[in-house]
């Protein structure tokens, strides 16, 4: 990306709505230009941006900080990721180049993305309805030292928070790298305030270009937003989740292929509004291994008499997937992540400092 083009970008996503534009961007041009060049000479030299933070212009003028170290880095990274894949063209690989050419158009269009519902830059107001509460259980297949599954949880910048899991083909070391790499992937993506469906597709496309062998990894996204109690599910390629109240049990699925296999990947999402106390449970494919003559085991487990904890529910999944495999090692890596949602009896208000 040009130098132009990203200094752009980072005015349209950074800098935009800032009070501080016009003095930055105009009154001292120079300054702020100099301190973006030691953001990339640092990103170039392989460091993370540690002295550039500590400048003057970080310490005392900027009133982004993170957000501006945190942008320039990760459209430094995608630029990274396509000079990678310029090299796989050597040789003139027809898909290659449109997959790439498909990549640029993400990147352009994420660069004039303004992010929506932009908030106050000195207060943010929290109006939370439901507390979250998460437990998590891995177990790898054969009792492996590594599970090829990756997950995680996070805050996003508008308070709503992501619950991320993937499944990489296969198992083991290989496996966890593409699911850490595409969980990694959405989680800057997400923090940097792009859109769901931008995410994703970005994602698609740099897992097709970051290899010449087969990869893929499954994608299993929840956002749930604790103001109204909504909770958004996307899935691509991923295992059914779950939704347990008393004893009601709801299925969500989506039908799919996981990232890296077509050039364009096909969005289902599935909406729901929570009620007080119930349970989501989001799992890798590797829990209908453990009884394949019955894949639906596990939502007739949850509609019986289960724990109404997340953590130890989790625990609970995984040992009855050993019990029911019958063997003593597992058939495939196996990742559960529980969240229980609580609704509250008082909205909190919550002024927090940007």
């Amino acid at each position: 990306m040009p130098l132009a083009a990203l200094v752009d970008a980072v005015v349209e996503k950074v800098c935009k709505y800032c009070t501080s534009r016009k003095r930055c961007w105009e009154k001292d041009l120079q300054r702020t230009y100099n301190a973006l060049l030691c953001v990339l000479a640092e990103l170039e030299s392989g460091d993370n941006v540690k002295e550039a933070r500590s400048s003057e212009f970080f310490q005392k003028i900027c009133k982004k900080r993170a957000e501006f170290l945190q942008t320039v880095s990760l459209f430094y990274k995608m630029e990274a990721y396509q000079h990678s894949c310029n090299k796989q063209m050597e040789g003139g690989r027809t898909l290659v180049t449109m997959q790439l050419a498909g990549l640029s158009q993400i990147m352009f269009a994420l660069s004039k993305e303004v992010r929506e519902g932009v908030l106050d830059a000195q207060k943010r107001l929290k109006n939370q309805y439901f507390h979250l509460e998460i437990g998590v259980a891995q177990a790898s297949k054969g009792n492996a030292d590594i599970c090829g599954d990756y997950y995680s949880y996070l805050e996003l910048r508008d308070g709503k928070q992501a619950f991320i899991l993937s499944d990489g083909m296969g198992n083991g070391s290989m496996a966890q790298q593409e699911s850490r790499s595409a969980v990694q992937l959405v989680e800057r993506l997400l923090l940097a305030g792009f859109r769901k469906d931008a995410v994703v597709r970005t994602v698609n496309t740099i897992l097709q270009l970051r290899s010449q062998v087969e990869s893929f990894a499954t994608l299993d996204l929840l956002v749930v937003d604790a103001e109204n109690g909504e909770a958004e599910f996307l899935k691509i390629g991923a295992a059914p989740s779950y939704l347990r109240l008393q004893n009601r049990v709801r299925e969500i699925k989506c039908p799919s292929v996981p990232l890296g296999i077509l050039d364009d990947v096909e969005l289902m999402p599935v909406l729901v509004q929570l009620e007080n106390d119930v349970l989501i449970v989001m799992v890798t494919d590797g829990i209908h291994e453990a009884l394949p003559s019955q894949p639906d085991w596990l939502k007739e487990y949850l509609a019986g008499h289960v724990s109404t904890h997340p953590q130890v529910l989790a625990d609970e999944i995984i040992h009855q997937a050993r019990h029911l495999s019958g063997h003593a090692e597992l058939r495939d890596d196996i990742s559960v992540l529980v969240c229980r949602a609580k609704r509250l009896k008082h909205k909190i208000r919550d002024f927090v400092s940007n």
